[in-house]
Formats: C-alpha cells, structure tokens, sequence
C-alpha cells in the first residue's frame, strides 16, 4: 500500500460501519487543489470517537494507507474508489 498525506473537508455525514465483528468510522474527504479540481476520497478510521467530532465542512489532515479500486456501477460505466485507510487524523482551522 501507499501512504498518502490528504487535507481536505469533511463531505457526508460520518457513520459507523461494520467488517466482521469490528467496526470503523467511514466518512468522506474532499480535497481541492490550486486549480479548483476536487478529488473525493472514502476514509475509514479505527477512530470510532471522533464520530461525533467529524462533522461536514471540518477541515482535516489524514494520513493513512491509500488504496485505488475500480468498480462497475448501475449505469454500466467505470468508476474509480480511492480509499484511505487512516492512521493518524488531524483536526485544523478555526475552533468552534
């Protein structure tokens, strides 16, 4: 796997996910670079007490291990999952 370093904002409502009989904190991250192009990636995270924590439009770092899968959806066409496994998650910005 690769590392990856990502600071973006938080997109959807975070939720607990099941894998066997462990759970994870799932989210989303968009990330926008210099040129207006945002990236969104699928994080999960061992870190079940930030749920309440995480909220949309938060501003975070992550850093974890990346992980890029392509699937067939619905519609027929190829899309593209970027996944990050986090290690280390890191709240910047203002205080609220």
């Amino acid at each position: 796997m690769q590392k990856i370093i990502l600071c973006g904002n938080v997109g959807k409502k975070t939720e607990i996910v099941k894998f066997g009989d462990r759970e994870k904190l799932s989210f989303s991250l968009a990330c926008t670079t210099r040129d207006k192009v945002t990236t969104w990636y699928n994080i999960l995270s061992n870190a079940i007490k930030l749920q309440q924590h995480i909220t949309s439009g938060k501003q975070l770092i992550v850093i974890g291990d990346f992980v890029a899968k392509t699937s067939q959806g619905k519609d027929g066409k190829t899309y593209m999952n970027l996944n990050v496994y986090a290690e280390s998650i890191e709240f910047v910005g203002q205080k609220q």
